[in-house]
């Protein structure tokens, strides 16, 4: 019997808020990124492997790809996040051929990114790029092909019923634009999505001038994961406490829900078919989702070292913007992530690229990703916290956010932070947008073989001393890790 060849991969990795080349943040996206073999260091953003027959591309994260007043704006606001949909989709839209799978993973306001292309194509599916259609100009086929994305992310957000994936108008859509096998319910196109903290219960918080005090908050369109995925994995933070930022958990569409408890007597994995003929049998879509808690903040756990001037390469990083940052080092503090809990995360994302690349048929040595020295050390340690690394990192900042504003250590910066509270409506605001919340970890049932979200807790207190764990305390007063070890009934 012939051994059939790998599928063709395309794989989107996009990144976090104000991480990528020019602010010089190696995050974890920035790590499975160059795992993927994309030489980012080198100024690359894409990577083609024949061998392992997949193509790769880095997005960079909110915030980049455009000068110093863009740059903040984007950054706090996430205001280009329709854009790093539409580039994301594209991408897929222009690699994607029939039988391909595609592979996802986001950081933060990244992972957004994902889970909205991915409710782009169960809305729309994936559309031909206009080169499949007609004889036209490279240039002209790339502006028209994102003139149709652009259309995509448009319907996909937009509120009306005959827009939503089931209607006729948008069978009708996809029947003209996109492939045709996208649509067939029994192989999910994107065979995997891995999350790093996806952030925005609420609303991703942008700014409207019309409105008081220029908040306004958008629901996050798609916190539903729909039957066009597969396998989901996600990494959440038990210590973050930014209210406005309380995690998205991933969970399933009701009307998928309901046709897997239609057709229960098979498990995800299993076949389906005539009993007795294998030959007619069909592997079903394994539709679980895992969630795992680690210890550390929303930056520790995506490895988002940063500050408030670029200081990295890139065109959009004007002269002046360096030099600021060079004479502004000193006077600043940078956001230092926690390296184990980082590692940790890391550690966990490159085990289940790894395991869901492989399948029985293929040659076990072509993993999907591959390891330099770095990455395998991460890799191979164990260890999840550790005493250096509590040293070495910033901890919770919230309750100390001054400190790390530029020219936080100069007398300039200690007038402007004794001032602003004075300007009216600024504590009213403070008080809103950075107000503090534990999170809490929902106790779900945790049973491999449920179709439902399966929900684990990093073990990092157990190896801890008891004067090991009040230094943990005091870097991170969070109390979920304690609360859900006092209190989850299924623990």
């Amino acid at each position: 019997m012939a051994v059939k060849a790998n599928p063709q991969r395309v794989i989107v990795l996009c990144d976090g808020t104000w991480c990528g080349r020019e602010t010089g943040t190696q995050s974890n996206i920035w790590k499975l990124a160059e795992a993927f073999g994309i030489n980012l260091s080198g100024g690359k953003n894409d990577a083609v492997n024949t061998r392992l027959n997949f193509r790769a591309r880095y997005f960079q994260g909110s915030g980049t790809g455009k000068p110093f007043l863009y740059y903040l704006f984007d950054g706090v606001t996430g205001s280009d996040l329709r854009d790093k949909c539409v580039e994301a989709y594209q991408y897929v839209a222009e690699n994607y051929v029939p039988g391909s799978e595609i592979w996802m993973l986001g950081l933060s306001r990244g992972a957004f990114t994902v889970r909205c292309v991915a409710g782009m194509i169960n809305n729309c599916g994936i559309v031909k790029p206009y080169k499949e259609r007609e004889a036209v100009s490279q240039l002209q086929a790339a502006s028209e092909t994102k003139s149709l994305c652009e259309e995509v992310y448009r319907i996909y957000r937009s509120p009306h019923d005959e827009d939503k994936p089931n209607t006729p108008k948008m069978k009708a859509f996809r029947d003209k634009w996109s492939h045709s096998e996208v649509q067939n319910p029994d192989q999910p196109p994107v065979k995997f999505i891995g999350l790093i903290d996806t952030v925005g219960s609420l609303g991703i918080p942008r700014l409207n001038p019309g409105m008081y005090a220029g908040g306004e908050w958008p629901e996050f369109h798609d916190q539903k994961v729909s039957s066009v995925v597969e396998k989901v994995y996600h990494a959440m933070s038990l210590h973050d406490r930014l209210w406005i930022f309380q995690p998205c958990r991933a969970s399933r569409t009701e009307e998928l829900m309901t046709r897997i408890s239609n057709n229960a007597t098979n498990k995800p994995g299993d076949v389906a078919g005539t009993a007795g003929n294998s030959s007619n049998r069909k592997k079903q879509p394994d539709y679980r989702i895992h969630e795992r808690w680690f210890p550390g903040c929303h930056y520790d756990l995506g490895r988002q070292q940063f500050e408030f001037l670029r200081e990295g390469s890139g065109e959009d990083v004007h002269i002046f913007e360096r030099i600021a940052s060079f004479f502004s080092g000193p006077t600043s503090r940078s956001v230092i992530p926690n390296p184990s809990s980082a590692d940790a995360v890391l550690r966990w994302l490159l085990e289940k690229v790894d395991q869901e690349s492989w399948n029985p048929q293929f040659d076990r040595s072509k993993s999907l990703v591959g390891f330099n020295d770095g990455v395998h050390a991460i890799r191979n340690n164990p260890t999840v916290l550790s005493v250096q690394s509590l040293n070495e990192c910033s901890g919770d900042i919230y309750e100390q956010l001054g400190l790390y504003a530029p020219l936080a250590k100069t007398l300039t910066g200690r007038l402007l932070g004794w001032a602003l509270p004075l300007v009216p409506g600024t504590n009213e605001f403070s008080k809103i947008a950075l107000a503090l919340r534990d999170r809490r970890v929902s106790c779900m049932p945790n049973s491999a073989s449920d179709v439902v979200t399966s929900t684990t807790v990093e073990d990092y207190w157990s190896g801890l001393s008891a004067a090991d764990r009040l230094a943990f305390q005091q870097k991170y007063p969070s109390k979920t890790y304690e609360l859900h070890e006092e209190y989850c009934p299924n623990h």
